[in-house]
């Protein structure tokens, strides 16, 4: 696999598109510094995936994209391709197939980065997988190295060179798949410990909806059966309401006979009232006559008072419009003779400027030949001043040249000087330098690890206190929780109960909480809320109001029309009523009224009911009671002077007081549960408050006892630095003796050149100066030469501009000129109209004056006003007579609205009877839609009633079947598909907990595998290259030793130190080497990696920079031999690694910031040569 080509467009300074063709494994690249060769490297980097802008020499990526020049705009876009030879199937995969790989990357402004591989759109992970293991991938690639990488290639941590072996290895693609899995494993922990917590949850809530399950199967079966006693109670109460509807249609027949009567009375009022009514029509008529007649003459006498005013107003008019045209038509005059003036002074500015005019040709011809003259000898002189500086022995030159040579080899010998007194300082300075007292920082590193030993023990007994509190906070916890749930508990009972008391008082039905809505009633309340009961008698009461209880509390009754509910509804007034004695009955017993608090209505009712202790007290002394009257007992049993109700078994509705008092328990035993709670959270968040503060503390402690430890081994390590620190000042003094020695051999050498540099600087002074003189006096002729043109150009344009703006002048005043004579043509116009508008306006006016119709005068108008008043008379007397048939007319509409209102009475009494009839209907038919609801027929429920079915008895299992419902507390009806679902959920999660565990199992698997595999390669990998790099360092450096070094035991973690050792030197370690050591054995290893593990293509930029001659023949004698099997492009400035090139692009700046390639092929210039 090899690098075919390189196109680059708007990157960096290769703003046009350029392609960088690499036909050979030898390719040089050239150019002066600054032109834009390295920008061929980052193109490079960049396209095979790079996303630091620091790494590209820039700031942001967006610096990739050429930002313009002097003479260029910026461009939108940048884009590099890099094309790739694949014949030999080195790329395998998903790419393997391809002979041809192309890899593109664009970016925009806009931030939009894009990627293609063989123009197919990809991410920037895909172009990195692509290349992993060849040598290009991320930045471990060793195929491209920029200016300053060889030093950092050797001196890189152990750690970054291990990564570049396991780049040649080919495993970090592996180690890509490790990192991946890894995460895959963390991930599939954390979704393990998920799915544990979730199985627990649900495992938790499966026993709960288990026994709710249970209770749900129970509350159906209940109410089933609760359903089948409320369709029979239906059909007991649609007997008994089908009776009462016969009553009322006996009832509606009767009053239907009452409204007839009533009827026929109506109509002979009516027959009375219309004959009043017709007369008083006439008389209405007469007044109309009598109004119409006075209108008229009002409106005749109101005619001749305007006509007499219109005419007054038509003169003033039209002596006003004559005015207006008279004082136009001397405005339009006064206007004529301005613009006749205006007319004259464009004529004689037109001949002024016709002359000035002709004055300008004359001096702008004389200029342009001025200015042909001075361009003729400014091109002279540029010619001789252009002959004189390409003369090719320039003295001046070089005796620059020889000053800066002179001058580079004294301030070498300064230098050198510098250096050596540099070094000499620093000698003295390793004399007086003191490592410190060894025995001294011993015993302090011993008084920290002291003090560390107290401050862990501190540690270690503040852990054992710390878990005391967090037990008693566990055990706080613990009773809050049960505190929480006990008060949960009893919120649910009140929240039962207060449920069971609004479905028996209704106050949960929808159908009758709309009707009371829409009667305006929105404020209503259950009675049963308003009756407060004292005593024992709570029983007694339920059983003497017990319908009154299901009734509601209004302000007002609502104005009803017969639209009542769909089932019985009892309204009682709130409003105030006459205060009912509490008198005491037969046997000084005492009224119910006198142990209830309620509305008046229900007070009155309780006032006339007298509590006995038992049946016997009461049976004894009912004879006393009148017929509105009745005793009860405390247990409910109700006995009148000829009647005994017994109470019935206990049922939901019955105990409406009771529960109502339960609930007012319920509410305060909730407030005190609260207050309970809140006073033991208060106890809790004080001992998680001291918990936080201990934790504060611990931390303190901890991080105090985790500076000792740093501190502890900044110590040691300080000592060690101590120790080591002696031994290098010994190597280093004996390091700078040799120094010193070999600086005064440089400084003697370098003080001969300058002395012989100096020479010859004298000796190319005079003929410098001779060359300056001549030099400076064709400069001279240059400078006045080309100032005269300057003048001559400036005189040009000069007499330029005032002929143009003369033509200018002359074409304003032409354009005002003809807007003059438009503007006096329109005026004369304007004034011919106006006197010809004059002349017809005083005819016209002569002419309406003979034809106009005579204005009547006062006399006409005082007799229209008589008239007037003569009508108004007769007006007055005709209304007198209407108001007479009108007072008629009354008496007998009051005869008939008397009659009306019989009717009315009757059919008041009519819809009474049609309302009754009606309701027990409605009532009838609610119950009996309530019976369809249930899916049955009132008739087939009646038919099928065993005898004796009472409503009572049906009542009294009904309550009984609530009771059992009622037992069963809230029941969760959804808890038995939520236990079906949960338990299916139970299941899924338990098979999805074998396959994650089996999937982790998998995991390690594989990482076990890719370690073993990574340890193997790596293995191979290091000591293969180990071998390469010991073998080619002493080559390039004719002698030496050079090798690898493992820093772990561990070949999945080991990082790799590079030792090399030139001939003739100990050195201690890689950064003790020159410039041009470190570039030799980066080289080195680079081409040891090469052998190993080949890269499509090896980049050098520069790279043979701080080479000497020598070594860059050894360097290139080393490339020339690899270019075998390695495909290489060389950026340079050495001539001798350009000789080595068998194709050159030069890369040139011929416009200031924009580069452009130049390509040479060596092999065909020497053909074309000869």
């Amino acid at each position: 696999m090899r690098l075919t080509s390189i196109r680059l467009a708007g990157f960096k300074s290769f703003v046009d598109p350029a392609t960088l063709a690499l036909n050979s494994n030898l390719t040089g690249v050239v150019g002066p510094n600054g032109c834009g060769k390295s920008n061929v490297i980052d193109a490079v980097r960049w396209v095979t995936g790079e996303s630091s802008a620091r790494q590209l020499r820039g700031e942001a990526l967006e610096d990739v994209i050429f930002n313009g020049s002097k003479a260029r705009k910026p461009v939108g876009r940048a884009s590099v391709e890099l094309k790739f030879d694949n014949s030999d199937a080195t790329l395998t995969g998903q790419y393997g197939a391809f002979s041809e790989i192309s890899v593109k990357r664009e970016l925009s402004r806009d931030g939009g980065s894009r990627y293609y591989i063989n123009g197919t759109k990809s991410r920037r992970r895909d172009v990195i997988d692509l290349f992993l293991g060849t040598g290009l991938g991320g930045r471990s690639n060793y195929a491209v190295i920029e200016q300053g990488a060889v030093n950092r290639l050797i001196e890189a941590k152990p750690e970054d060179m291990r990564q570049v072996l396991e780049e040649a290895a080919g495993i970090s693609k592996y180690k890509e798949r490790r990192r991946e899995t890894e995460n895959r494993m963390r991930h599939t922990r954390e979704n393990l410990d998920r799915l544990n917590d979730l199985i627990g949850e649900v495992t938790q809530r499966l026993g709960v909806l288990k026994r709710q399950a249970a209770n749900a199967e129970k509350y159906k079966q209940f109410k089933a059966e609760e359903r089948r006693l409320r369709a029979e109670l239906l059909a007991l109460r649609w007997a008994a309401e089908n009776e009462k509807v016969e009553v009322a249609e006996g009832r509606l027949r009767a009053s239907e006979h009452e409204l007839r009567e009533a009827i026929s009375t109506q109509r002979s009022a009516q027959q009375a009232r219309a004959a009043e009514a017709e007369s008083q029509q006439k008389a209405m008529g007469a007044v109309q006559t009598q109004q119409a007649a006075f209108y008229d003459a009002q409106a005749q006498a109101s005619r001749i008072a305007q006509a007499l005013a219109h005419a007054k107003e038509m003169r003033e008019l039209r002596e006003r419009e004559r005015d207006e045209l008279v004082e136009r038509r001397d405005a339009l005059a006064k206007r004529i003779a301005e613009d006749e003036h205006a007319e004259h002074d464009t004529v004689s500015a037109a001949e002024a400027i016709a002359t000035e005019h002709d004055e300008a040709q004359r001096a702008l011809t004389q200029a342009r030949e001025a200015l042909d003259g001075a361009e003729k000898a400014a091109r002279e002189a540029e010619s001789a001043w252009d002959a004189h500086n390409s003369a090719e022995q320039n003295p001046v030159q070089q005796l620059d040249a020889e000053r800066r040579r002179a001058r580079y080899a004294e301030e070498r010998v300064q230098q050198l000087g510098a250096r050596r007194d540099k070094r000499r300082g620093e000698r003295d300075k390793l004399d007086d330098e003191d490592t410190g007292d060894l025995a001294a920082g011993a015993r302090d590193i011993e008084s920290r690890a002291g003090q560390l030993a107290e401050d862990e023990k501190t540690a270690a007994n503040q852990a054992e206190s710390d878990d005391a509190l967090r037990a008693a906070i566990n055990d706080a916890e613990a009773d809050v929780e049960a505190r929480r749930t006990q008060l949960g508990e009893t919120r649910a009972r009140l929240a039962s109960e207060r449920q069971l008391q609004q479905s028996v008082l209704r106050e949960d039905d929808a159908t009758l909480a709309q009707w009371l809505a829409d009667n305006a009633q929105t404020e209503a309340a259950g009675v049963a809320r308003r009756v407060k009961v004292r005593g024992p008698w709570q029983t007694a009461a339920e059983a003497v109001l017990g319908p009154w209880l299901r009734g509601f509390v209004v302000e007002r009754l609502p104005a009803l029309a017969g639209d009542w509910p769909s089932e019985s509804l009892t309204l009682v007034e709130s409003g105030p009523a006459d205060p009912v004695g509490a008198a005491r009955g037969p046997a000084d017993t005492p009224s119910l009224a006198e142990g209830i608090e309620a509305p008046a209505v229900i007070a009155a009712l309780a006032a006339r009911v007298f509590v006995v202790d038992d049946l016997a007290a009461a049976l004894e002394y009912r004879h006393e009671l009148t017929e509105d009257q009745r005793f009860v007992t405390l247990d409910g049993c109700c006995i009148g002077p000829h009647s005994l109700v017994t109470p019935a078994a206990g049922s939901a509705e019955q105990g409406v007081l009771e529960r109502e008092q339960r609930i007012e328990t319920l509410a305060v035993q909730i407030d005190a549960e609260q207050a309970e709670l809140d006073s033991l959270q208060e106890t809790l968040d004080g001992q998680r408050e001291q918990r936080d503060e201990r934790r504060e503390q611990r931390r303190a402690l901890e991080q105090r006892i985790a500076q000792a430890r740093r501190e502890l081994e900044a110590a040691r390590a300080e000592q060690q630095g101590r120790e080591i620190r002696a031994e290098q000042l010994a190597r280093r003094r004996k390091e700078l003796d040799n120094e010193l020695a070999d600086l005064e051999n440089q400084i003697t050498e370098a003080a001969g050149e300058f002395e012989r540099l100096s020479a010859q600087v004298t000796a190319l002074e005079d003929k410098a100066e001779a060359f300056s003189a001549a030099r400076r006096e064709a400069q001279a002729q240059l400078a006045e030469s080309r100032a005269a043109r300057d003048a001559a150009r400036k005189a040009y344009a000069q007499a330029e501009r005032a002929l143009r703006e003369i033509e200018t002048r002359s074409e304003q005043n032409r354009s005002r000129a003809e807007s003059i004579a438009q503007r006096l043509a329109d005026t004369r116009d304007a004034r011919s109209d106006v006197e010809t508008r004059l002349a017809g306006f005083d005819d016209d006016s002569a002419a309406s004056d003979k034809e106009a119709t005579p204005a009547p005068d006062e006399s006409e108008h005082e007799q229209a006003l008589e008239a007037q008043h003569r009508a108004e008379r007769e007006l007055r007397a005709a209304r007198e007579s209407l108001k007479a048939s009108e007072k008629a007319l009354d008496e007998a509409s009051q005869r008939q609205m008397q009659a009306e209102q019989g009717v009315e009475t009757a059919r008041e009494g009519l819809q009474q009877a049609k309302i009754d009839v009606e309701t027990t209907r409605v009532r009838r038919a609610g119950i009996a839609e309530q019976i369809e609801e249930l899916g049955e027929t009132p008739a087939a429920l009646v038919a099928n009633l065993e005898d004796g079915a009472t409503i009572e008895t049906r009542t009294a299992a009904i309550e009984t079947i609530e009771r059992k419902i009622q037992r069963l507390g809230a029941i969760n009806l959804a808890a038995i598909e939520e236990y079906d679902a949960e338990a299916e959920r139970e299941r899924y999660l338990g098979e999805q907990h074998a396959d994650l565990s089996e999937a982790l199992e998998t995991l390690e698997t594989a990482i076990a595998r890719i370690d073993r595999e990574t340890r193997a390669r790596f293995k191979a990998t290091y000591e293969q290259v180990n071998e390469r790099f010991a073998g080619m360092f002493p080559e390039l450096f004719g002698g030496g030793e050079a090798a690898l070094e493992l820093t772990e035991d561990d070949w999945l973690v080991t990082g790799i130190r590079v030792m090399a050792r030139p001939p003739g030197k100990r050195n201690a370690s890689i950064q003790m080497l020159s410039g041009g050591e470190k570039a030799l054995t980066a080289v080195a290893l680079l081409f040891a990696l090469f052998e190993l593990n080949p890269a499509p293509f090896c980049m050098l930029d520069e790279i043979d920079a701080p080479l000497d001659d020598a070594n860059v023949s050894r360097f290139c004698e080393l490339v020339r031999r690899m270019s075998a099997q390695v495909q290489f492009i060389v950026i340079t400035h050495n001539k001798l690694t350009m000789s080595l090139a068998e194709q050159l692009h030069g890369v040139t700046m011929a416009e200031p910031g924009v580069s452009r390639l130049v390509s040479v092929d060596i092999d065909q210039a020497l053909d074309m040569a000869g």
